[in-house]
């Protein structure tokens, strides 16, 4: 069945909340910080969920979530939730992996935790080739976007490098493996070098280019 954002944005039920609610920002890095200081600015209360080794932790905004359970992947989100004291909170994720963990929240905790999430749309955003996908859909303007699978096909496609992105489809483990969310490529000697760097489940990658925005046939 084809994906619908239209009618997933329209199943996606309202609901009004107290204004002391708190918000729980998942995440970690400087998009947690900057989360975090934005939600002090507008006098939001809020807390904090990440790693243990995160410099956010750090910060002067930074409140960690009242809990004694400690998890390592954001697949563990429901157990932690569960174990929670608070009657309800706003659930903000700050990265894809926490942004899966929230849209795949069974219903009764996602109830009580709700969050901005579509859940039915996460996975055509988290993924760069169903977003690229999307966007030719919809007719929206974008980068010339070519799905590669394989060092060989980087090295026989005609895609036209001159300044590109190799992204990878999920990020996630990528980043957490490279430091880094994808490579700059100048040739398709660079691809190639970068690619074979960075092997494994998570290789598959969109060469973006830098250059005009393609705008889908009508």
């Amino acid at each position: 069945m084809p994906f619908d954002l239209q009618e997933a944005v329209k199943s996606t039920p309202l609901r009004s909340l107290r204004s002391t609610t708190p918000v729980v920002a998942l995440g970690s890095g400087v998009t947690l910080l900057a989360v975090l200081n934005v939600l002090r600015t507008a006098r939001i209360p809020a807390y904090a969920l990440g790693p243990q080794s995160d410099f956010v932790r750090y910060s002067r905004w930074y409140r960690p979530l009242p809990t004694t359970v400690s998890i390592t992947h954001a697949a563990e989100l429901p157990e932690l939730l569960e174990t929670l004291t608070l009657e309800e909170a706003i659930l903000l994720p700050c990265s894809d992996d926490w942004l899966s963990a929230v849209a795949n929240l069974p219903e009764p905790l996602s109830r009580r935790f709700p969050s901005s999430t579509c859940g039915p749309s996460v996975g055509a955003l988290v993924d760069k080739w169903r977003f690229a996908e999307l966007l030719q859909r919809f007719q929206v303007p974008h980068p010339q976007t070519c799905l590669l699978t394989s060092c060989d096909q980087l090295a026989t496609h005609d895609f036209e490098f001159g300044e590109a992105i190799l992204k990878p489809l999920s990020s996630v483990d990528f980043v957490s493996k490279r430091g880094v969310k994808g490579y700059m490529a100048g040739s398709r000697a660079e691809a190639l070098g970068s690619a074979r760097c960075s092997p494994g489940k998570g290789y598959a990658c969109c060469p973006r280019s830098w250059g005009t925005a393609q705008r889908p046939s009508a």
